[in-house]
């Protein structure tokens, strides 16, 4: 997985303006395959979470708590809505599960271009 973390001050309008000028819809037509990414990212976090609530009840080093996580997601494609909400709405059935704090996780949609399906 690529991360990719920008911390010089400032830097931010111009990354936000290199997106919102030089980054055009896939002229391929190859989608957006958001589901399966942020599947993968959730998963993650969430065994991460349970893994540390686990490890309270047990006599063994304690792994750090996990940090809370903020997603930003940028999109300039249509996803399938369906399975990007069913991602969403299990992870958040998990976090629930094991008594997350409500604010553990959030993520946030910032489209960029102007495909109005993807707006929806």
């Amino acid at each position: 997985m690529r991360r990719h973390v920008l911390s010089v001050e400032g830097c931010g309008i111009i990354v936000l303006d290199l997106l919102t000028r030089n980054v055009g819809p896939d002229e391929e037509g190859g989608g957006t395959f958001l589901s399966s990414q942020l599947h993968a990212i959730l998963v993650m976090y969430t065994d991460r979470h349970r893994e540390w609530k686990n490890s309270i009840t047990q006599r063994r080093p304690r792994p750090e708590k996990p940090k809370m996580l903020n997603l930003i997601i940028i999109t300039g494609g249509e996803a399938d809505k369906e399975s990007v909400e069913d991602v969403i709405v299990t992870t958040a059935g998990e976090l629930d599960e094991l008594r997350a704090h409500l604010t553990q996780m959030g993520i946030r949609f910032f489209q960029i271009g102007t495909d109005d399906h993807a707006a929806k």
